[in-house]
């Protein structure tokens, strides 16, 4: 039986959604967007409440679904660093909204 097309769109959503729930994996891809490479220490930094554990596996998880990679940005540098990859760059307009959305609705 072919699937009707809101069904397809459905099942997408709610894929999306599971993976983008976990706490910390749009605000990373958000820090990356906006300001670039990052060390661990400095996605820590920029990023407050979230502790060395929760982030440590949100970069694993990111970089096991090609959204980041993780590498040296200049050769003798003494860290590597976390860049975006255009699969986590094309989440940037996602974002946006999601922060357009909660900036327009969500006040108090």
């Amino acid at each position: 039986m072919e699937k009707k097309p809101i069904e397809g769109e459905l099942e997408s959503l709610v894929s999306f959604i599971n993976w983008a729930r976990k706490k910390w994996m749009l605000p990373i891809i958000n820090l990356l967007i906006k300001e670039g490479a990052k060390t661990f220490t400095e996605l820590r930094a920029g990023l407050p409440t979230i502790n060395d554990n929760g982030l440590d596996l949100a970069l694993k998880e990111l970089l096991y679904f090609k959204m980041i990679e993780y590498k040296f940005e200049h050769i003798g540098d003494p860290h590597q660093k976390y860049f975006i990859l255009p699969l986590g760059a094309s989440l940037e307009p996602v974002i946006a909204a999601i922060i357009l959305w909660e900036e327009t609705n969500c006040k108090t």
